[in-house]
């Protein structure tokens, strides 16, 4: 009811005394007529100011790279009537290597008549130059079809983008990047060791030297939000993710993982630790030299396939699956498996009863090994120099184990 009366308190004022506009002011850049909303307002940047950037917007930022001038301009397009009419104020102030922009809504549009196909942007035209730091910040939740975009080749030493929606592509050198958004694509391709921070529900591909990434849920995420890490370092990765893929290549030596229902697909030519807890449904699949492995979940499928011999590993859920396939030169294993003493009848072609407990039922391995029952609830199976120790806590769970 609130929104209606705005709606025809608007359609009064706008019959009683037409549709306002004014003219462009110093930092203040809205000009329309009736039905026509168009603003380009442009200042300069000093090219000697441009090592540190600091960008603050209420509207989304495009950075676009340029051979001449730097500038930055403010671009509004768009048709209808908006009342009050939108203002903005555009600072744009450098000292010594740095300079800052900020661009503020300073007059709040209440009422919208018939407007569409508007879009506001800042846009910063800089050239492909080394930077220290590159700071980014939108108050633009209601822009997300026009995210912050960015490809660069650029060296910066420092990202940080706190925006709404993303579009980015950095291919360059790069210490430290810190990006937060609901929404969008990330490329990274570092040439120097880099820390990695992400949070929200964005797609992100990260190759090349990744030292490190840190990964914490956003308030929005998306089925798509694909996480592929392809690191030339040993990289340490924490990832706190609650849907969509993730793919992990190359070299690691620390893998955490805490989802509720993520897809995991992991391979390091190098040695790693591999700690994985799920909520909901749990898939993983752990490659290559793997050495202390912790997988915690309800349901669902655990498969590793190491390349060496595993210190330890343990599988802890009451309905998840294992299928190991070791190597060839595995020297040997101990296997703790908690088991479900529920028993199964049934008839065999001659009508006897058979009678079988789940030990008898769920556990496969197509070679020889030797087993024996600790207690009731628990059974070791072994083999050889019993090196790899593994721990199955999944009592309803089947057990697959080859080589």
């Amino acid at each position: 009811m609130k929104a209606l009366k705005f709606f025809v308190a608007g359609c009064l004022v706008l019959i009683g005394i037409g549709v306002v506009g004014t003219g462009v002011t110093l930092g203040e850049m809205y000009k329309t007529n009736q039905t026509v909303y168009e603003v380009n307002e442009r200042q300069e940047l000093k090219a000697t100011a441009l090592k540190n950037l600091y960008i603050n917007s209420d509207v989304p930022v495009r950075i676009v790279p340029t051979d001449g001038q730097a500038y930055v301009t403010f671009e509004a397009t768009g048709n209808g009537v908006m009342f009050p009419e939108p203002k903005f104020k555009l600072d744009v102030t450098s000292e010594g290597d740095t300079s800052r922009i900020n661009l503020k809504e300073i007059q709040n549009t209440e009422i919208f008549i018939f407007t569409n196909n508007v879009k506001e942007e800042l846009v910063v035209y800089i050239p492909q130059q080394d930077m220290d730091t590159l700071n980014v910040s939108t108050n633009s939740t209601n822009y997300g079809r026009y995210p912050f975009s960015l490809s660069s080749t650029a060296n910066i030493k420092n990202v940080n983008l706190d925006v709404s929606s993303i579009d980015l592509s950095l291919k360059g050198s790069y210490n430290n990047i810190d990006i937060v958004a609901n929404n969008g694509s990330v490329e990274i391709v570092s040439n120097t060791p880099a820390q990695v921070k992400l949070q929200g529900g964005f797609a992100a591909q990260l190759k090349g030297q990744i030292a490190s990434v840190d990964v914490t849920k956003g308030q929005y995420h998306g089925s798509d939000d694909t996480l592929t890490i392809e690191s030339d370092l040993e990289a340490k990765l924490n990832i706190n993710k609650s849907y969509g893929d993730i793919v992990v290549d190359g070299k690691v030596r620390e893998l955490n993982l805490n989802t509720n229902s993520s897809s995991l697909v992991a391979n390091s030519s190098t040695p790693y630790n591999a700690t994985v807890h799920t909520s909901e449904y749990t898939d993983v699949n752990l490659k290559g030299n793997l050495q202390n492995v912790i997988v915690e979940g309800y349901s669902g499928d655990v498969k590793l396939y190491p390349t060496n011999t595993p210190k330890r590993v343990e599988i802890l859920g009451d309905e998840i699956n294992v299928h190991a396939v070791l190597p060839e030169s595995i020297t040997g294993f101990e296997i703790k498996k908690q088991m479900d003493e529920s028993y199964y009848s049934y008839e065999d072609d001659y009508g006897n009863t058979i009678e079988e407990t789940s030990e008898d039922r769920n556990i496969f391995i197509d070679f020889e090994v030797k087993s024996e029952n600790i207690n009731s609830g628990l059974k070791r199976i072994y083999y050889g120099d019993e090196a790899m120790k593994m721990f199955i806590g999944s009592r309803y769970g089947n057990v697959y184990i080859t080589k």
